[in-house]
Parts: structure tokens; sequence; C-alpha cells
């Protein structure tokens, strides 16, 4: 599985992109919560954080949806000092005001550059969070039920950039970024067998500035892109507007 075999939702608007997102994760996690079992969420940034998670908060506390069942986590970080406003945990922090009783250990966030000496061991130590709280799939990889990405006009996704060592990797769950072509250079990331281990993954990806690297994720030219090999284990969604497709 690649992006291309996800189930694509052309949407005429960022908007309508981000409602059916909302719809659509919401009814999967209403479903999830028939288990017993905390729900595990990986979130990223950009304007997936800023516009379509409250929009899922608020959608899921009208429906009465239990957010305290839903464990929190981050699919990149920027290693930067804790609330800086471009944390991607200060953009969850902001989001979370639309549902209700999220407390804070429901939120694993990845260590910020004021708590640990450098971006290698915020990645170590964010790697052995995840392993020891996470259930693990039939290959022991750590499994996320939920993870939610966004795509840049380059084609990275998480912190995962084109050109770059991390996509490579297959050894570890979280891997230090050092040289990211977006600042900040240092970063936190995910790596894609952790990704693609993810029951649901559902991709945001709007506006004229994805189109290019869209459709080559989506044709031919695939293999320069981080988001061209994003799998997932039950449901792979894309979520793209006119722009993006046009």
């Amino acid at each position: 599985m690649s992006l291309r075999d996800a189930a694509l939702v052309h949407a005429p608007t960022p908007a309508a992109a981000a409602a059916a997102l909302v719809d659509d994760v919401l009814n999967w996690l209403i479903r999830r919560a028939e288990a017993p079992e905390n729900i595990q969420i990986a979130v990223s940034g950009g304007s997936l954080g800023d516009v379509v998670l409250p929009q899922l908060f608020r959608a899921g506390t009208a429906a009465g949806f239990d957010w305290q069942r839903v464990h929190f986590w981050f699919a990149d970080e920027r290693f930067l000092p804790v609330q800086d406003p471009e944390r991607n945990a200060t953009l969850l922090a902001a989001a979370l005001a639309e549902a209700a009783d999220v407390h804070h250990e429901q939120v694993h966030e990845v260590p910020a550059a004021s708590a640990v000496v450098n971006v290698a061991a915020a990645a170590a130590r964010y790697s052995d969070e995840i392993a020891r709280t996470l259930p693990a799939d039939a290959s022991g990889t750590p499994q996320f039920d939920v993870m939610l990405l966004g795509m840049g006009p380059d084609g990275h996704t998480a912190s995962l950039f084109p050109g770059l060592a991390g996509v490579e990797v297959t050894d570890r769950v979280a891997i230090a970024v050092h040289d990211s072509p977006k600042p900040p250079a240092e970063r936190v990331s995910l790596t894609l067998p952790l990704i693609n281990a993810s029951r649901m993954v559902a991709v945001y990806a709007t506006g004229a500035g994805k189109r290019d690297a869209l459709a080559d994720a989506l044709g031919e030219n695939r293999e320069n892109y981080p988001i061209a090999r994003i799998a997932a284990k039950e449901s792979l969604r894309l979520y793209a507007d006119d722009a993006a497709l046009s």
C-alpha cells in the first residue's frame, strides 16, 4: 500500500476537505471507542493542527464523544523551548480548548529543548515512551489507532523530507532530524514504519502550493516524495481540494 492506494476525498475547498476529514475521523473514533482500550492518536502541525483539529474536537464534544478515552501524540515536533508558539504541542493545546475534560497525562509531548540536552536525547526519550505505552501489531511495531498528517509543497510529511536520510530509517520509531530544510533545522519525527503501522491514516493536502508534489506522489515520479510512501493497516484516506488536484 502507498498513497496511490488511498481513498481520495476530493473536495471543492480546503474547508470542505477539512469537514470531510473531521466527519470520517470522528466516526472512526466512535467505532474504535467500542473497544475497551484507550485510543492512541498522533497529530501533525501546520494547517491540520491550526484548522482541522479544533473542528474535530468541537464536533466530537458536540456529539458527546468521550475525549478522556484518547491519548494524544505527535507525528513530529520542532525542537524548541516549551510553549514556543511554533511547537506542535502549543497548537494542540490551543485546539484542545474545544475538547471536554482532556487531562495533562493524556498528552504525550516530545521533550522540549529546555528539557533535554539535545535533539537526539529528545528522540530517544520519545521513542522509549512510545514503546512503553502503545500496543504492538503482529510484527511488534507500536501501533497508533489514528495518524493525522499534513503535506508540504515539497512532498514531505511529518518531518520526513525528500533527500534526507530519515526517510530510509527502518529500525527506530522516532528519529532526530538535524538538517530540516524548513526552519527550525532540529526536529523529532516518527519514522515511516511506525506511521505505516497505524490502523487509520488521514492525509490533509490542500492549496495550489501542493499541486505539483501531489501529482507526482500519485503518479510515476512518486519515489522522490516521502508522502507517497505513506500506508496504513486498515484505512488510508487522502483529503484534497480542487486547487491541490487541478
